[in-house]
């Protein structure tokens, strides 16, 4: 697979697997009271658990992180020192800022409890981290 195909089809694939569980754990939303009022009882209200903004903000960010730390091993100056921490910084802060932000403004406007963010931290997390092991050509995520 191409990068570009293999980003876009984890991608995809989170989001599939976020709605179904969506729809098999029916959780009413924080704000499920106000959702019925307006729509009169929509089906939107039971889709809490687990958070789709979050999962795959989680899914791109942590395959971002992982892609660029491993471009970043391009460049001389990181190539002979793998494990930089101004490497693992400049990889990893703004994609899991980025994520940690969704997260926490799903929370912050009650469209989701806590536990739904998490939830879908934890599900795109485990589909990024495979999602970048498609792309790496040499399918290891950490150098040896």
């Amino acid at each position: 697979l191409s990068c570009i195909a293999a980003i876009a089809m984890w991608l995809l694939i989170t989001g599939l697997v976020t709605e179904s569980t969506k729809k098999l754990f029916g959780e009413f939303r924080p704000n499920a009271t106000e959702m019925q009022t307006q729509s009169g009882g929509a089906w939107g209200s039971r889709q809490s658990f687990v958070s789709g903004h979050t999962s795959t903000a989680f899914c791109g960010s942590i395959m971002a992180a992982v892609l660029s730390y491993h471009c970043l091993g391009f460049f001389p100056f990181f190539a002979q020192n793998p494990a930089s921490v101004l490497r693992i910084i400049l990889s990893h802060a703004g994609p899991w800022t980025f994520a940690i932000i969704v997260g926490a403004s799903r929370v912050w406007d009650h469209k989701h409890w806590p536990w739904d963010v998490l939830g879908g931290a934890v599900l795109g997390g485990v589909f990024g981290y495979h999602g970048a092991l498609t792309v790496l050509p040499n399918r290891r995520v950490l150098p040896r």
